[in-house]
């Protein structure tokens, strides 16, 4: 019976080790044809912006070699290689030194852009359709299941093995009562009892009865364990002095004192529950009311995942957001970033973004990006103007959505004044801020 079991044992182990390693290996084919798709598509974006780049610029200028190298900053891990070359002559090689380090499979794409005798640019990319960073996460959520089922498998032997162990001195312990009863049996004629000493069968059961009751008179009563409940609460956390920057000048002034951060109860009541009132049908955004309500939401989601996020806000002056040229902008950024339930319609020529899991330095690149596709759609329009953005983040501070829109609204205001300076972030020293802030309390 032993033997059967443990060749059962043996065959779910090695069932399930086979069908994990199936699982695995099936799995990353998925994202291997999953990484093809999405290497092709991201490659001929790429070849479309370019192709709209050289058509206004003529020749690969410096503005025009911001296109790729934003879209190597936005995407890093997803291009093993990219060279452009024009008439022949290499103008943009990445990387600069080649790398042998094995970094996941890749797939070469290639693309020329020609135009009578002004224009020939050759694209050629290498982009990975199955990075090493998911071959090693795949094997390492493999590594730890069949550890696990190993592990269990372990557990449930060694359970076996006790239990043999205990039912086997179970049987030793019997064998010996039983050998005692028979000496006692045969020992019976030796035994001299009194007249006091008269045991029957009865009163051999009464007395056992008794000694029963007592002991479980013995026995202390249960008195259960009551939990404290009530809730605990937190001590009020003090910040300190602000301290700011940008990309080229400093921002200087420094916001007003900590407002009160809304508890996540309070941010949950405060979520509008009326979706279909929520967006825009002119630009697709949501309404500028709803902008408090939401950064509340995803500041409390962001404090308790321990992540950072920022607002980023966007003004173009004299732009109307319905208009033909403020809708191909709205319809850009939300190419760019996909969920239009974190942006959001500006006053009356504004954009509001929620940029989740992104800290100062991550907005201000992806700033950049946004910025050039907002100058091109204005310069095909025929339109003079120039946007400016401001920027501000949580840094690893609990605060409300009116105070970051704040910080947003003040790095605004000083890159509008500095035409050499049209993204401007905020940027905070929560130590300093912290001493800042219990001072003034």
């Amino acid at each position: 019976m032993k033997n059967k079991f443990f060749n059962v044992i043996i065959s779910i182990i090695i069932i399930s080790i086979l069908a994990t390693l199936a699982s695995t290996g099936y799995i990353l084919y998925e994202d291997y044809q999953k990484g093809r798709v999405e290497a092709q598509t991201r490659f001929e974006k790429l070849v479309a912006k370019c192709e709209e780049a050289i058509m206004v610029y003529k020749q690969p200028t410096r503005l025009f070699l911001l296109i790729p190298q934003n879209e190597l900053k936005m995407y890093p891990y997803s291009y093993h290689t990219l060279s452009i070359d024009y008439f022949g002559q290499n103008v943009l090689t990445y990387p600069s030194v080649q790398n042998t380090r094995f970094k996941g499979f890749y797939t070469t794409y290639s693309d020329s852009i020609v135009e009578s005798n002004n224009i020939n640019l050759t694209i050629t990319a290498q982009l990975y359709t199955l990075p090493s960073s998911i071959i090693y996460l795949r094997i390492r959520v493999t590594f730890i299941i069949i550890l696990s089922i190993t592990f269990l498998c372990a557990l449930l032997l060694i359970a076996t093995c006790l239990d043999s162990s205990d039912k086997k001195s179970k049987a030793v312990v019997k064998k010996d009562e039983y050998k005692a009863e028979n000496n006692e049996i045969k020992d019976d004629d030796e035994l001299v009892l009194t007249e006091d000493e008269d045991y029957t069968e009865e009163s051999y059961e009464e007395s056992d009865e008794t000694e029963v009751q007592e002991t479980q008179e013995e026995k202390p009563a249960y008195e259960p364990v009551s939990l404290n409940t009530e809730p605990v609460e937190k001590p009020d956390v003090s910040y300190g002095e602000t301290v700011t920057s940008q990309i080229n000048t400093p921002l200087g002034a420094a916001p007003a004192a900590e407002e009160k951060i809304p508890t996540p109860a309070e941010v949950l009541k405060s979520t509008p529950e009326d979706h279909d009132q929520m967006f825009s049908t002119a630009t697709g955004f949501c309404f500028e009311k709803h902008l408090v309500s939401r950064l509340e939401s995803e500041l409390a989601r962001a404090a308790s995942s321990q992540i950072d996020i920022s607002l980023v806000l966007v003004k173009i002056p004299g732009l109307v957001l319905d208009s033909p040229c403020g809708i191909e902008i709205c319809k850009k950024i939300l190419d760019i970033f996909h969920y239009r339930d974190m942006l959001f319609e500006y006053k009356t020529d504004g954009i509001a973004i929620i940029f989740s899991n992104a800290n100062i330095d991550k907005a201000m690149e992806s700033c950049e990006s946004i910025y050039a596709e907002i100058c091109s759609i204005l310069s095909r329009n025929n339109s003079s103007t120039k946007p400016y953005i401001g920027i501000a983040s949580r840094s690893l501070r609990f605060i409300s959505g009116e105070r970051i829109i704040t910080e947003a609204e003040q790095a605004l205001i000083h890159a509008g004044e500095d035409q050499d300076s049209p993204i401007i972030a905020f940027r905070v020293n929560p130590e300093k801020y912290r001493k800042y802030m219990a001072t003034k309390e």
